[in-house]
């Protein structure tokens, strides 16, 4: 029975986050936002049937560089000064090539075959704001600077708020 793991990597708080520099340039510049500073991360999304031993082997060798990011599996990065998040995610259906080569890359590691066929790590941009930006801005600023409304699923709130939001394609049939 697959399980799901979520992997949070994320710059330690001494490496210079400039991807969280531009989005927080960005922000003020085009959209008027004062978001604060901004910090970035990367999620993987794991629904597959392997153990919590293997996920941590694979988050920590394989995902995690681990002189600049720290890892943290089913739990997150404590958001300690911060007020919002932000996620960014492919919605149902869209490729996820990240996602992909993760999937290779762990089939590899653990020695064992994964379809390719059928996506089942699945990738996301999650981010920090400092200031308390109304969830309508967080979403606005997702739609125009750092994502896609077609291709992107936009997910804003409080950084005490948990994520869930795992792509699935559902198909209903009908039968007559």
């Amino acid at each position: 029975m697959p399980q799901t793991y979520f992997i949070q990597l994320i710059l330690k708080d001494h490496i210079r986050d400039v991807t969280g520099e531009r989005v927080e340039y960005s922000a003020k510049r085009y959209l008027h936002l004062d978001t604060g500073r901004v910090k970035s991360s990367k999620m993987f999304t794991v629904n597959l049937d392997i153990s919590p031993e293997e996920i941590r082997l694979f988050a920590e060798t394989v995902l995690r560089d681990p002189v600049m990011q720290d890892v943290y599996i089913g739990t997150f990065y404590p958001a300690e000064g911060f007020a919002r998040k932000l996620l960014i995610a492919k919605r149902p259906g869209v490729t996820d090539d990240e996602g992909i080569s993760a999937q290779k890359a762990l089939g590899d590691t653990l020695n064992r075959e994964f379809s390719t066929h059928v996506q089942q790590i699945y990738t996301a941009d999650l981010y920090y704001f400092e200031k308390p930006v109304a969830q309508n801005d967080l979403i606005k600023l997702g739609e125009e600077l750092l994502g896609n409304p077609l291709i992107n699923h936009f997910e804003a709130g409080p950084v005490s708020e948990p994520i869930t939001y795992v792509p699935d394609v559902r198909i209903e049939t009908r039968t007559e």
